[in-house]
């Protein structure tokens, strides 16, 4: 099997398209750890390509975030199939993943979760900022 992980970078912030089926050897948990250890503080994986993901690929996934945690970051889960929302809610791994559909929803999310204050603008007047600035804070 041919693993690719395309991984753009900006910062502290890192987008990985994966486009593999997740299982032993697939190369994720090593990409993960690497980019934590280079300071990836918020890795978003696009799973947009990935076929299908076996008990070992989810074992790659979470040894990967794992490395990240502990490195003081975070993961988020972008286009992930159906079946593969159905795996981590019957694995009960749905609550450790924050998952999106499009990157648009990805800062939908952060910004409705942080604080509705930015200095002394409200949210709304607040000067556009990177992704890693909304998320990171």
């Amino acid at each position: 099997m041919n693993y690719v992980l395309k991984t753009e970078r900006d910062g502290d912030v890192a987008i990985t398209e994966v486009q593999a089926t997740l299982t032993l050897g697939c190369g994720l948990k090593e990409s993960m750890k690497e980019l934590a250890q280079t300071g990836v503080k918020c890795l978003i994986l696009d799973f947009s390509n990935v076929a299908e993901i076996d008990s070992a690929g989810l074992g790659e996934l979470i040894a990967g975030h794992v490395s990240v945690a502990q490195a003081g970051g975070s993961t988020i889960l972008l286009n992930v199939s159906r079946r593969s929302k159905e795996l981590f809610r019957l694995t009960r791994l749905n609550g450790l993943f924050p998952t999106y559909n499009g990157a648009a929803s990805i800062v939908r999310g952060v910004i409705a979760n942080r604080p509705h204050e930015v200095g002394s603008k409200t949210e709304r007047d607040a000067e556009p900022r990177m992704l890693s600035e909304v998320y990171l804070g």
